[in-house]
């Protein structure tokens, strides 16, 4: 693993609480990768990452997160984005099973694909 590479973290508010480890992304710029921004909304109390640093209605920019690849590259896999309207909550995972229980389960529906991210070691 190279040193710059770092854990991108799922988190939320209250009643939320830290998750897991879902992917490894780079603390710096890296060949290939582009910046991951984080925005917050404290109305929804839900933090949204992009490659794009327009800031969607509701929330506000916060910082570039990591650096994340914006497509399939050296083994990368995708980071699926999630979102449920009713907990206005988005959520995010490279893992299919997972993804398909916040479907099926919890209301979530898919969102484009995020970015590109190194699935962690387990």
């Amino acid at each position: 693993m190279n040193e710059t590479q770092s854990n991108l973290n799922v988190t939320g508010g209250a009643p939320y609480q830290y998750q897991t480890n879902v992917a490894l992304v780079f603390d710096t710029s890296e060949p290939e990768t582009v910046p991951f921004h984080r925005f917050y909304s404290a109305k929804k109390d839900d933090h949204f990452y992009s490659m794009s640093n327009n800031t969607p209605p509701d929330y506000a920019y916060e910082q570039v997160a990591c650096y994340v690849y914006p497509s399939p590259i050296c083994g990368s896999v995708p980071l699926y984005e999630l979102y449920a309207v009713a907990a206005s909550d988005t959520a995010y995972t490279v893992n299919e099973t997972e993804r398909n229980g916040w479907k099926t389960f919890g209301g979530y529906v898919d969102k484009p694909i995020a970015a590109y991210v190194l699935k962690p070691s387990r």
